[in-house]
């Protein structure tokens, strides 16, 4: 198991919010992000692990308007 970090983004792509995630894998991590982005304000989010940012996925950033 390895401790995520999922920074949930709004729409200018700014941090509003972070939740700590224990999770398997990239893949795992990414699941839980997104179903917790479902209950929130947020339309996009960012996966950490520890200073390293390894996975952003934001609709309005990457074109997928």
């Amino acid at each position: 198991m390895a401790e995520y970090w999922c920074r949930f983004l709004d729409r200018d792509g700014r941090v509003f919010a972070a939740e700590r995630v224990i999770c398997t894998d990239l893949e795992d991590a990414k699941s839980k992000a997104r179903s917790i982005l479902l209950t929130g304000d947020g339309v996009g989010f960012e996966v950490w692990e520890q200073d390293r940012r390894i996975f952003v996925e934001h609709p309005l950033q990457d074109g997928r308007a």
